[in-house]
Protein backbone atom coordinates (compact mmCIF):
# COMPACT_ATOMS: atom_id res chain seq x y z
CA UNK A 1 0.00 0.00 0.00
CA UNK A 2 1.50 3.19 -0.92
CA UNK A 3 1.69 5.88 1.85
CA UNK A 4 0.71 9.91 1.01
CA UNK A 5 4.63 10.95 0.40
CA UNK A 6 4.85 7.88 -2.10
CA UNK A 7 1.45 8.52 -3.97
CA UNK A 8 2.94 12.39 -4.06
CA UNK A 9 6.15 11.04 -5.64
CA UNK A 10 4.71 9.42 -8.41
CA UNK A 11 2.91 12.47 -8.93
CA UNK A 12 5.07 14.92 -9.40
CA UNK A 13 6.64 14.44 -12.86
CA UNK A 14 5.00 12.99 -16.46
CA UNK A 15 5.87 10.30 -18.28
CA UNK A 16 9.01 11.36 -20.37
CA UNK A 17 9.26 8.06 -22.48
CA UNK A 18 7.82 6.16 -24.88
CA UNK A 19 8.75 2.88 -23.26
CA UNK A 20 7.05 4.09 -20.03
CA UNK A 21 3.83 5.05 -21.01
CA UNK A 22 3.47 1.61 -23.01
CA UNK A 23 3.39 0.40 -19.71
CA UNK A 24 0.47 2.57 -18.76
CA UNK A 25 -1.43 1.15 -22.02
CA UNK A 26 -0.68 -2.79 -21.01
CA UNK A 27 -1.85 -1.88 -17.58
CA UNK A 28 -5.35 -0.04 -19.55
CA UNK A 29 -5.14 -3.25 -21.54
CA UNK A 30 -5.82 -5.17 -18.62
CA UNK A 31 -8.65 -2.45 -17.17
CA UNK A 32 -10.29 -3.12 -20.08
CA UNK A 33 -10.68 -6.57 -19.47
CA UNK A 34 -11.27 -6.16 -15.95
CA UNK A 35 -14.17 -3.58 -16.59
CA UNK A 36 -15.84 -6.48 -17.99
CA UNK A 37 -16.00 -8.61 -15.01
CA UNK A 38 -16.79 -5.80 -12.86
CA UNK A 39 -19.15 -3.81 -15.08
CA UNK A 40 -23.03 -3.80 -14.12
CA UNK A 41 -25.94 -3.48 -17.07
CA UNK A 42 -25.83 0.13 -17.57
CA UNK A 43 -22.58 1.12 -16.92
CA UNK A 44 -21.36 2.00 -20.27
CA UNK A 45 -20.28 5.76 -19.67
CA UNK A 46 -18.74 6.62 -23.29
CA UNK A 47 -22.29 7.86 -24.13
CA UNK A 48 -21.87 11.63 -23.18
CA UNK A 49 -25.80 11.92 -23.34
CA UNK A 50 -26.71 8.29 -21.82
CA UNK A 51 -24.61 9.05 -18.86
CA UNK A 52 -26.07 12.91 -18.42
CA UNK A 53 -29.62 10.88 -18.25
CA UNK A 54 -28.10 8.28 -15.97
CA UNK A 55 -26.44 10.72 -13.31
CA UNK A 56 -28.11 14.00 -14.28
CA UNK A 57 -31.00 13.16 -11.21
CA UNK A 58 -28.19 13.19 -8.63
CA UNK A 59 -25.37 16.10 -9.69
CA UNK A 60 -26.09 18.93 -11.90
CA UNK A 61 -25.13 18.91 -15.45
CA UNK A 62 -25.08 20.87 -18.15
CA UNK A 63 -28.15 21.86 -20.17
CA UNK A 64 -28.77 19.88 -23.25
CA UNK A 65 -30.26 22.14 -26.02
CA UNK A 66 -30.38 19.72 -28.93
CA UNK A 67 -29.07 16.01 -29.37
CA UNK A 68 -29.27 14.70 -32.64
CA UNK A 69 -27.86 11.63 -34.64
CA UNK A 70 -27.57 12.78 -37.86
CA UNK A 71 -26.26 16.40 -39.29
CA UNK A 72 -29.18 18.00 -40.27
CA UNK A 73 -31.10 17.56 -37.13
CA UNK A 74 -28.83 20.67 -35.63
CA UNK A 75 -31.13 23.60 -36.96
CA UNK A 76 -32.02 24.76 -33.63
CA UNK A 77 -28.32 26.18 -33.14
CA UNK A 78 -29.95 29.39 -35.27
CA UNK A 79 -31.30 30.49 -32.40
CA UNK A 80 -28.64 30.33 -29.91
CA UNK A 81 -26.65 32.45 -28.31
CA UNK A 82 -23.70 30.20 -27.26
CA UNK A 83 -23.69 27.18 -26.56
CA UNK A 84 -20.64 23.65 -26.51
CA UNK A 85 -20.80 21.70 -29.63
CA UNK A 86 -19.52 18.02 -29.25
CA UNK A 87 -19.53 14.76 -30.24
CA UNK A 88 -21.53 11.93 -28.36
CA UNK A 89 -18.86 8.97 -29.22
CA UNK A 90 -15.46 10.40 -28.73
CA UNK A 91 -12.82 11.90 -26.15
CA UNK A 92 -9.50 13.95 -25.94
CA UNK A 93 -10.99 16.84 -26.75
CA UNK A 94 -11.79 15.81 -30.55
CA UNK A 95 -14.63 17.80 -32.15
CA UNK A 96 -15.23 20.30 -29.48
CA UNK A 97 -16.17 23.77 -29.89
CA UNK A 98 -17.39 26.42 -27.86
CA UNK A 99 -19.71 28.86 -29.83
CA UNK A 100 -21.14 32.28 -29.64
CA UNK A 101 -23.66 33.46 -32.33
CA UNK A 102 -22.27 36.51 -33.99
CA UNK A 103 -24.72 38.28 -36.71
CA UNK A 104 -26.32 34.71 -37.99
CA UNK A 105 -22.70 33.16 -38.14
CA UNK A 106 -21.02 31.29 -34.48
CA UNK A 107 -17.43 32.03 -33.80
CA UNK A 108 -15.67 30.03 -31.76
CA UNK A 109 -13.70 30.71 -28.79
CA UNK A 110 -10.21 30.65 -30.33
CA UNK A 111 -11.58 32.78 -32.89
CA UNK A 112 -12.67 30.75 -35.61
CA UNK A 113 -15.90 31.92 -37.87
CA UNK A 114 -17.51 29.65 -38.89
CA UNK A 115 -21.18 29.47 -40.96
CA UNK A 116 -24.03 27.14 -39.70
CA UNK A 117 -23.33 25.64 -42.82
CA UNK A 118 -19.71 24.60 -42.03
CA UNK A 119 -20.49 23.55 -38.42
CA UNK A 120 -23.13 20.90 -40.25
CA UNK A 121 -20.27 19.91 -42.51
CA UNK A 122 -17.84 19.24 -39.27
CA UNK A 123 -21.04 17.52 -37.68
CA UNK A 124 -21.37 15.08 -40.84
CA UNK A 125 -17.29 14.27 -40.63
CA UNK A 126 -17.42 13.67 -36.94
CA UNK A 127 -20.60 11.44 -37.40
CA UNK A 128 -18.28 9.19 -39.65
CA UNK A 129 -15.74 8.71 -37.00
CA UNK A 130 -16.27 5.63 -35.67
CA UNK A 131 -15.05 4.63 -32.11
CA UNK A 132 -16.32 1.51 -29.95
CA UNK A 133 -19.23 -0.69 -31.07
CA UNK A 134 -21.21 0.99 -28.27
CA UNK A 135 -20.77 3.98 -29.02
CA UNK A 136 -23.94 6.37 -29.93
CA UNK A 137 -22.56 8.52 -33.14
CA UNK A 138 -24.35 11.61 -32.55
CA UNK A 139 -23.76 15.26 -32.07
CA UNK A 140 -24.77 16.94 -28.30
CA UNK A 141 -25.50 20.91 -27.84
CA UNK A 142 -25.50 22.28 -24.74
CA UNK A 143 -25.10 24.84 -22.53
CA UNK A 144 -22.07 26.63 -21.91
CA UNK A 145 -20.73 26.65 -18.35
CA UNK A 146 -18.16 29.96 -17.20
CA UNK A 147 -16.27 28.50 -14.22
CA UNK A 148 -16.26 30.63 -10.78
CA UNK A 149 -14.06 33.36 -10.31
CA UNK A 150 -12.41 32.01 -7.50
CA UNK A 151 -10.34 29.73 -10.12
CA UNK A 152 -8.71 33.46 -11.18
CA UNK A 153 -9.30 32.13 -14.34
CA UNK A 154 -10.74 35.48 -16.56
CA UNK A 155 -10.55 34.11 -20.06
CA UNK A 156 -13.65 32.53 -22.22
CA UNK A 157 -12.93 28.67 -21.84
CA UNK A 158 -13.93 26.64 -18.85
CA UNK A 159 -11.75 25.38 -15.84
CA UNK A 160 -11.67 21.50 -16.24
CA UNK A 161 -10.99 19.51 -13.01
CA UNK A 162 -10.76 16.07 -13.56
CA UNK A 163 -10.84 13.63 -10.42
CA UNK A 164 -9.72 10.14 -10.12
CA UNK A 165 -11.31 7.55 -8.23
CA UNK A 166 -9.73 4.29 -7.34
CA UNK A 167 -12.18 1.28 -6.01
CA UNK A 168 -14.99 4.90 -5.70
CA UNK A 169 -11.97 6.06 -3.51
CA UNK A 170 -10.56 9.67 -4.51
CA UNK A 171 -7.20 9.03 -5.15
CA UNK A 172 -5.68 12.28 -7.12
CA UNK A 173 -7.21 14.88 -9.56
CA UNK A 174 -5.61 16.85 -12.29
CA UNK A 175 -6.66 20.71 -12.90
CA UNK A 176 -6.23 22.01 -16.49
CA UNK A 177 -6.57 25.71 -17.31
CA UNK A 178 -6.95 26.74 -20.20
CA UNK A 179 -4.19 28.75 -22.20
CA UNK A 180 -3.01 31.46 -25.46
CA UNK A 181 -1.50 27.74 -26.05
CA UNK A 182 -4.55 25.76 -26.03
CA UNK A 183 -6.40 28.89 -27.61
CA UNK A 184 -8.91 28.67 -24.94
CA UNK A 185 -10.17 25.07 -24.34
CA UNK A 186 -8.91 22.93 -20.90
CA UNK A 187 -7.51 19.71 -22.79
CA UNK A 188 -3.82 19.02 -21.75
CA UNK A 189 -3.55 17.38 -25.23
CA UNK A 190 -4.36 20.97 -26.45
CA UNK A 191 -1.95 22.81 -24.56
CA UNK A 192 -3.70 23.75 -21.91
CA UNK A 193 -1.86 24.35 -18.36
CA UNK A 194 -2.28 21.81 -15.58
CA UNK A 195 -1.75 21.11 -11.87
CA UNK A 196 -2.12 17.60 -9.86
CA UNK A 197 -3.68 17.34 -6.42
CA UNK A 198 -4.68 15.28 -3.34
CA UNK A 199 -6.48 14.54 -1.27
CA UNK A 200 -6.57 17.45 0.53
CA UNK A 201 -6.95 19.76 -2.32
CA UNK A 202 -3.63 20.55 -2.12
CA UNK A 203 -0.67 20.54 -5.68
CA UNK A 204 2.20 18.78 -5.96
CA UNK A 205 5.21 19.54 -8.26
CA UNK A 206 4.49 22.76 -8.42
CA UNK A 207 7.02 24.23 -9.20
CA UNK A 208 6.83 22.84 -13.13
CA UNK A 209 3.46 22.46 -13.32
CA UNK A 210 1.15 25.87 -14.61
CA UNK A 211 0.81 27.39 -10.80
CA UNK A 212 3.88 30.04 -11.10
CA UNK A 213 2.16 30.85 -14.76
CA UNK A 214 -0.80 33.13 -13.26
CA UNK A 215 -2.49 30.99 -11.03
CA UNK A 216 -0.67 30.30 -7.67
CA UNK A 217 -2.92 28.40 -5.75
CA UNK A 218 -1.91 26.18 -2.45
CA UNK A 219 -4.79 24.20 -3.26
CA UNK A 220 -8.05 23.58 -5.45
CA UNK A 221 -11.00 25.79 -5.10
CA UNK A 222 -13.94 23.89 -3.75
CA UNK A 223 -11.94 20.42 -3.38
CA UNK A 224 -14.62 19.21 -0.51
CA UNK A 225 -17.34 20.17 -2.72
CA UNK A 226 -16.14 18.37 -6.15
CA UNK A 227 -15.47 15.54 -4.52
CA UNK A 228 -18.52 14.89 -2.62
CA UNK A 229 -20.37 15.26 -6.41
CA UNK A 230 -17.75 13.08 -7.99
CA UNK A 231 -18.40 10.57 -5.30
CA UNK A 232 -21.56 10.37 -6.26
CA UNK A 233 -21.59 9.47 -10.14
CA UNK A 234 -18.65 6.71 -9.25
CA UNK A 235 -21.38 5.42 -6.85
CA UNK A 236 -23.27 4.90 -9.64
CA UNK A 237 -21.30 2.61 -11.72
CA UNK A 238 -18.75 -0.30 -10.62
CA UNK A 239 -15.12 0.36 -12.42
CA UNK A 240 -11.81 0.10 -10.50
CA UNK A 241 -11.14 3.18 -12.04
CA UNK A 242 -12.80 5.76 -12.98
CA UNK A 243 -12.35 9.78 -13.34
CA UNK A 244 -15.36 12.65 -13.30
CA UNK A 245 -14.74 15.66 -15.30
CA UNK A 246 -16.39 18.51 -13.36
CA UNK A 247 -16.01 22.57 -12.48
CA UNK A 248 -18.15 25.07 -10.59
CA UNK A 249 -20.18 27.57 -12.10
CA UNK A 250 -20.32 31.29 -11.35
CA UNK A 251 -23.12 30.69 -8.83
CA UNK A 252 -20.71 28.14 -7.28
CA UNK A 253 -22.59 24.93 -8.33
CA UNK A 254 -20.55 21.85 -9.22
CA UNK A 255 -21.22 20.94 -13.18
CA UNK A 256 -20.43 17.05 -13.96
CA UNK A 257 -19.64 17.35 -17.57
CA UNK A 258 -18.55 13.87 -18.06
CA UNK A 259 -16.70 10.67 -16.92
CA UNK A 260 -14.58 7.95 -17.89
CA UNK A 261 -13.71 4.36 -17.27
CA UNK A 262 -10.59 4.32 -19.41
CA UNK A 263 -8.89 7.53 -18.68
CA UNK A 264 -5.79 9.59 -20.15
CA UNK A 265 -4.02 9.53 -16.58
CA UNK A 266 -0.57 8.26 -18.18
CA UNK A 267 0.53 11.83 -18.34
CA UNK A 268 0.18 12.61 -14.92
CA UNK A 269 2.69 9.64 -13.60
CA UNK A 270 6.02 8.75 -13.12
CA UNK A 271 7.41 5.12 -13.41
CA UNK A 272 5.73 4.19 -10.09
CA UNK A 273 2.67 5.38 -11.06
CA UNK A 274 2.40 2.10 -12.78
CA UNK A 275 3.34 0.11 -9.72
CA UNK A 276 0.46 1.48 -7.79
CA UNK A 277 -1.77 1.09 -10.37
CA UNK A 278 -1.00 -2.50 -9.91
CA UNK A 279 -1.17 -2.95 -6.35
CA UNK A 280 -4.38 0.12 -5.68
CA UNK A 281 -6.52 -1.10 -8.77
CA UNK A 282 -5.54 -4.82 -8.99
CA UNK A 283 -5.48 -5.98 -5.28
CA UNK A 284 -8.92 -7.09 -4.93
Amino acid sequence: MFTHAERIEFLKHPYSNKRAIRKIERIKNKLRIINKKFARPGDYIQSKMGFKNKVGEFVKVPDTYIFSLTANGLEAMKGLDEFVFKPNHLSRGIGIRVLERDNGNFVDICGAKLTYDELVKEAEAILKIKRSPKAIRGILVEERIRSHPDFGYNGDGMVDVRMVYVNKEFSFGVCRVPSGGSRGYGNTGRGAKWGVFMDNGAFVGKDDRFLNGGLDWGSLPFFNEMDKEGGKVVGLYNFPLQTVDMTVNRDGEVVVIESERLPQIEVYLTHNGGKWLNEEIFRN
